[in-house]
């Protein structure tokens, strides 16, 4: 276990007490030197973060069409006082 929480950065306590919920950094270098960073996460946070993005799409998608709505009522008010 000392050798895994040094490996990972973290304490003996905080392994023990994981809940499936932690993030894993990995910093590694690319082909030209430069630092790039990888995020490994548990299953939970994968279903949380996609659960998140899921509802993220259906709200913008909505506003997308509340705006061409919107808009079109825009359009129609325009050429209502242009005559």
């Amino acid at each position: 276990m000392k050798k895994m929480a040094e490996i990972f950065d973290t304490t003996v306590d905080k392994i023990d007490s994981w809940d499936g919920t932690f993030i894993f950094n990995n910093y590694g270098q690319t082909t030209n030197g430069q630092i790039k960073e990888q995020y490994f996460f548990s299953d939970k946070s994968q279903y949380d973060t996609q659960d998140l993005m899921d509802k993220l799409i259906a709200e913008n998608e909505l506003l997308k069409n509340e705006n061409t709505y919107l808009k079109s009522v825009i359009d129609k008010i325009l050429e209502k006082s242009s005559t």
